[in-house]
């Protein structure tokens, strides 16, 4: 068992948020039959991409990924095919698992900065415009 589509795993923590793209800290572990204890198999950071970053991954949830990828090249600007040391990992989707809610992602919404419209609608102070 590893990083691939089906496999469940955790969010140990949040690295980075960018407007693109989220990266989190991910591991995955695997129950060893002999001594009971889970066994970690997978530890990595993984860039969370397209609905899996709309779906605002947090420290702490488990999911299911639903679609991923994983790269070692790209392309330098001469065109050539170069190799990184370390492999990428991408998450394209994943299902809450667990306590945290049915597997329908929870859409983050750029525009909202916490403001409740309606707490401003009881304000008594006066309007600009």
């Amino acid at each position: 068992m590893g990083f691939s589509v089906g496999n469940y795993c955790k969010i140990k923590e949040v690295v980075e948020k960018q407007p693109n793209y989220t990266v989190c800290k991910v591991t995955i572990t695997k129950k060893n039959k002999l001594t009971n204890e889970y066994e970690l198999q997978f530890s990595a950071h993984c860039r969370f991409v397209g609905n899996a970053h709309k779906s605002v991954p947090l420290k702490d949830q488990r999911i299911k990924i639903t679609s991923c990828d994983v790269t070692n090249c790209y392309k330098d600007k001469d065109g050539n095919l170069q190799f990184t040391k370390n492999p990428q990992y991408v998450v394209f989707g994943y299902e809450l698992q667990g306590s945290q809610g049915a597997s329908a992602p929870q859409f983050h919404n750029p525009y909202d900065n916490g403001v409740n419209f309606e707490d401003l609608s009881n304000s008594e102070d006066s309007l600009p415009f």
